[in-house]
């Protein structure tokens, strides 16, 4: 039947695809690479049913790393929103547990006391956040409804508001249990000297082993929920060397004001000592500030990188169509019915053929060394076209092109990425896809 088509000529493209149904519980990635090393020179190109179009998936790939920072980001910054919150509150009720102790409350009960008024703050503050994210998520599925290309599906989901609510409960328990364990800790009698005197304590053994797994578990959580694991601990590791980083720098700052401190202007002396006085926020402020602008930094740079590089991949002038295969005895036909369709104001040709590179200066294909990245690129025939000039948008970087009217042995232009690997000089960079250049 398909010979009789006389659609198999010289120079069409022709696909194969195969679909494989595989048991239940066999793993798609596992079996997929599976194949992909046993059929290593074959060319074959082998995707999973979540792995469509590898365009998309890099994109939502990168976008999905995006989110997952800047997530991680507001976790981290409301973690010392919370630090900060707490041991503001407990310095605002210092004379009432300072009371407490005088008259012989055990340490224990001021902290539990203490602890439940902030879980029940915070178990109140889960709740308003997961309703107004829920809310949110609502009204922005009913604003995108019309420009999205699937419609929306609005539903309660409760694992993923549950996991957001653990997310809330173990950042207010890991950044709340150190202020809440020293105050505890701190005799009634220092504890009204704390804010000229502070006493410097540290939470009891319990409360901090409490606090450490606390933490454990918030990292451990990020971690196992994220898409990308080695990004989610590289994340937490930088944020706790960040922490200790400006922790330091804030007793720096501190013993850097001291020595500076016999200045005689007034001014400068008195705004000096209150950088290193006992009590001062200047530790807690460096840290905050330090932290916040840190992570601000870090999402508008990543952001810039997206938009650069999505800027660079998409042509400012994209085509709503294009049409492959069309032959040199249709070409007139084609551009003819194309132009008398409503709407349609330019119809491009580019010449194509398809071909396979089979030695790489010299080399056979198959031994050629080339990097992992451009290896594909080797695998299975490739499209090439031809241009006497070259096309719109394209950037030298490296040789120049070809006059308009050259006549000799055959000359190539590579994309610049693929030239690189390949060991090649010479080559072109074009923001377009493609795997070759013009």
């Amino acid at each position: 039947m398909l010979a009789r088509t006389q659609l198999l000529q010289p120079g069409s493209l022709v696909q194969h695809d195969l679909r494989i149904r595989l048991p239940e519980g066999i793993s798609r990635a596992r079996f997929a690479n599976e194949l992909r090393t046993a059929f290593a020179a074959e060319g074959w190109r082998i995707r999973t049913a979540d792995q469509a179009e590898p365009g998309v998936n890099r994109f939502l790939d990168r976008a999905a790393s995006f989110l997952t920072l800047a997530g991680l980001t507001a976790l981290l910054v409301g973690g010392i929103g919370v630090g900060t919150g707490v041991r503001g509150w407990l310095d605002a009720r210092a004379r009432s547990i300072a009371t407490l102790r005088c008259l012989g409350a055990p340490a224990a009960i001021i902290f539990l006391t203490y602890l439940s008024q902030v879980l029940a703050l915070a178990a109140l503050g889960i709740g308003i956040g997961l309703v107004g994210g829920y809310a949110l998520t609502w009204a922005a599925a009913q604003a995108l409804a019309g420009s999205l290309p699937v419609p929306p599906r609005l539903a309660l989901y409760p694992a993923p508001l549950a996991l957001a609510a653990l997310y809330g409960l173990l950042t207010a328990l890991a950044f709340a249990l150190w202020p809440l364990g020293r105050a505890a800790r701190i005799s009634g009698a220092a504890l009204f000297r704390d804010a000229v005197q502070p006493a410097g304590a540290w939470p009891g053994g319990a409360v901090l082993a409490l606090n450490l797994a606390a933490a454990a578990a918030l990292v451990g959580l990020i971690v196992a929920t994220s898409g990308d694991r080695w990004f989610a601990l590289g994340f937490c590791a930088a944020a706790i060397a960040a922490l200790a980083l400006f922790r330091g720098g804030a007793w720096g700052l501190a013993a850097l004001a001291r020595r500076l401190g016999h200045l005689r202007r007034p001014a400068l002396r008195l705004g000096l000592a209150n950088l290193h006085r006992p009590g001062s926020p200047a530790a807690l402020l460096v840290v905050s500030l330090g932290i916040g602008l840190t992570t601000l930094a870090a999402i508008a740079q990543i952001e810039g990188n997206l938009r650069r590089q999505l800027a660079a991949e998409m042509p400012a002038r994209a085509p709503n169509f294009f049409f492959i295969d069309i032959q040199s005895d249709q070409a007139q036909r084609f551009d003819a019915t194309a132009l008398a369709l409503p709407g349609v104001t330019e119809v491009k040709r580019v010449p194509s053929l398809r071909a396979r590179v089979v030695a790489v200066k010299g080399i056979p294909a198959e031994q050629a060394k080339v990097t992992e990245e451009t290896a594909w690129a080797l695998r299975g025939d490739r499209g090439l076209t031809y241009a006497a000039t070259p096309p719109d948008g394209t950037k030298l970087v490296e040789g120049g092109w070809w006059p308009a009217d050259y006549r000799g042995p055959p000359l190539l232009s590579m994309d610049a990425g693929i030239a690189r690997g390949w060991g090649w000089g010479s080559a072109t960079s074009s923001p377009s896809t493609s795997s070759a250049g013009p």
